[in-house]
């Protein structure tokens, strides 16, 4: 079920409350670590509340996680290209895991 979305160079990015599948060709994994402030979500606040609202604002609908770990589809034409999973770190890291 989606609740919202937005869109960036060409890409649609949507909640993904259902595990959503990569259409066409192999997925491959990518693991990232993002510094706060190099994605400008630094400051005194907890990460995770940061982060939740940022994507409230841009997905149009209230977006929460208390473990700080979003989900999202990314769809280009109608088909999903990747899912990314966006995870606040463990034990409260400041830092920003894709």
């Amino acid at each position: 079920m989606s609740t919202g979305f937005f869109e960036a160079r060409g890409f649609r990015f949507r909640l993904d409350r259902e595990g959503a599948e990569v259409s066409g060709g192999p997925a491959r994994p990518v693991q990232a670590t993002i510094e706060p402030d190099e994605a400008n979500l630094g400051g005194d606040e907890p990460l995770a509340e940061v982060l939740g609202r940022r994507l409230s604002a841009l997905l149009g609908t209230q977006v929460s996680d208390e473990e700080g770990i979003f989900d999202l589809a990314v769809e280009r034409d109608g088909a999903v290209v990747a899912a990314v999973q966006l995870s606040c770190g463990e034990d409260d890291e400041d830092v920003l895991e894709l």
